[in-house]
């Protein structure tokens, strides 16, 4: 009573505090939205949901999916501590929990420092612009990575740097290295600070060592023991060898300098006047000199997650200064126009890409419902969003493979686009008046499936071994004959 007494004093009294609960409330009311409204793709679970449902079954690091262990792909151990919480109940509920507790944690390391630089009105203005940022938005939508977990260590960490705390910033550059493999390319960069703003050299060189050490073992020996066939994401890697200089040149076109745009734009280009800047340079050059991976330079890609906290706080910092300085330089002065600019364009994204994933119909409801009727231990089959639903289950397949599943079901609904040259169908459809079935189509189904996948069906409803068990608007519910029930 004591404890929960203190909690509400402090809900009562602190404006700060307010605020992060607000934003831990939204941020899981929006991740359960994601998950039942099905805008959850099955790969966001496939070696997640599915590894830690084997854990908890004592079956190892196991991928039921495909028949290998999730380390094969990722070095993610924090997929243990999730994996207790399957005792109490097994869901992959907990693995979104977790994912909105990590951006709680990143979001109030900033608006802590929002607050005792800048005051109320700077903490309320920062939480603005964390929601008009794209990458922090998409930082929910997004499943649980590496980065997920990087983000928020790495918000402390500045936090921590800046009031000189370097026991605190040990402590947490150390838990930095259970993330992910790649984590190399932000803890090089906490040395190179040591080393260069600090004048701690043994430090700053003792850092940036073991980050390589790390980085090094878990790429080309850790990892590719667990798979017989290759590190699947060595390719992210591939800007560590060869000729760097051609690489480095390589990044002058416009869809890097466009990346880059669109990280520094809405800030004002603030966070290149601030020293803990040189935190966020290993993550920019890791995700633009892997050439061959265009998703790395997507500003809502998990790999863009770290770079939130960097690049808010040196922001914060810079502003603090400069507002408090005599003539303040000529980018401040328009600073408040790229607020405006910036919270305009990202209320439109929010309209036309967010605000889907609370947009539920009878799709969703049907859907619920049949997946209730599959018995918990009968093998499945399920398309990439419904999948999702079933991947913790000891025999589940991706449609159209079902290898003679008990239960297969899949969504069947008339796609207004085709799988092939999508853009170039809205431009007819648009020069044909269809305005609003274009901008529907447009939110709601974004990646319609391929010829095959319906043909897949078409052979299911002949297959004289399933009977239809449930039909309804958009989802089919199969049962092989003789199933468990």
């Amino acid at each position: 009573m004591v404890i929960l007494r203190r909690l509400l004093l402090l809900i009562r009294n602190s404006l700060l505090f307010q605020i992060i609960l607000g934003i831990f409330l939204f941020l899981i009311f929006q991740k359960l939205c994601v998950y039942y409204s099905f805008h959850t793709s099955f790969n966001d679970f496939y070696h997640k949901a599915n590894a830690t449902w084997n854990i908890y079954q004592d079956n190892g690091m196991l991928i039921n999916l495909w028949g290998k262990s999730y380390l094969s792909n990722h070095f993610y151990p924090f997929h243990y501590l999730i994996a207790i919480f399957y005792f109490i109940f097994p869901t992959p509920v907990w693995m979104m929990l977790f994912q909105v507790v990590c951006q709680t944690i990143m979001a109030a390391a900033i608006l802590k420092l929002a607050e005792e630089q800048l005051g109320r009105k700077g903490l309320i203005v920062t939480t603005a612009l964390l929601f008009a940022n794209y990458s922090f938005r998409r930082f929910n939508i997004e499943p649980l990575f590496g980065e997920s977990v990087m983000a928020p260590l790495v918000a402390w960490i500045i936090y921590f740097l800046i009031h000189r705390k370097d026991r605190f910033v040990l402590i947490l550059t150390l838990l930095l290295f259970f993330t992910k493999e790649s984590v190399a390319s932000i803890v090089v960069m906490i040395g190179a600070y040591y080393f260069l703003f600090r004048k701690k050299y043994i430090y700053g060189a003792f850092l940036a060592l073991i980050a390589i050490f790390h980085a090094l073992f878990l790429i080309y020996y850790f990892i590719p023991s667990f798979n017989p066939a290759g590190y699947d994401f060595s390719s992210y890697f591939a800007y560590s060898g060869g000729d760097l200089s051609t690489k480095f040149f390589r990044i002058f076109n416009g869809r890097d300098i466009g990346y880059l745009i669109g990280l520094l734009l809405p800030l004002g280009f603030l966070p290149l006047f601030c020293e803990y800047f040189i935190l966020g340079l290993g993550v920019m050059a890791q995700n633009i000199l892997s050439v061959h991976q265009k998703l790395m330079i997507d500003l809502g890609y998990h790999t863009s997650q770290p770079l939130i906290p960097i690049l808010f706080m040196s922001a914060i910092l810079v502003y603090s200064k400069f507002s408090k300085s005599i003539k303040p330089p000529f980018i401040f002065k328009y600073f408040r126009s790229f607020i405006i600019i910036s919270i305009a364009l990202n209320l439109l994204l929010f309209t036309f890409l967010d605000l889907r994933v609370f947009y539920f119909d009878s799709f969703a409801a049907d859907t619920h419902r049949f997946l209730s009727q599959i018995p918990p231990t009968a093998s499945a089959s399920g398309s990439k969003y419904i999948g999702a639903h079933l991947s913790q289950r000891s025999q589940f397949y991706r449609f159209p493979r079902h290898q003679d599943a008990d239960y297969i079901i899949v969504e069947n609904r008339d796609q207004l686009l085709s799988h092939h040259q999508p853009h170039a169908q809205v431009g007819q459809l648009l020069s044909d008046g269809y305005y609003l079935s274009t901008l529907k189509a447009l939110v709601f189904d974004a990646s319609p499936h391929n010829a095959s996948y319906y043909l897949a069906i078409e052979k299911l409803r002949n297959n004289p071994n399933y009977e239809i068990i449930g039909e309804g608007r958009g989802v089919l519910l199969f049962k092989r004959k003789g199933a468990l029930k």
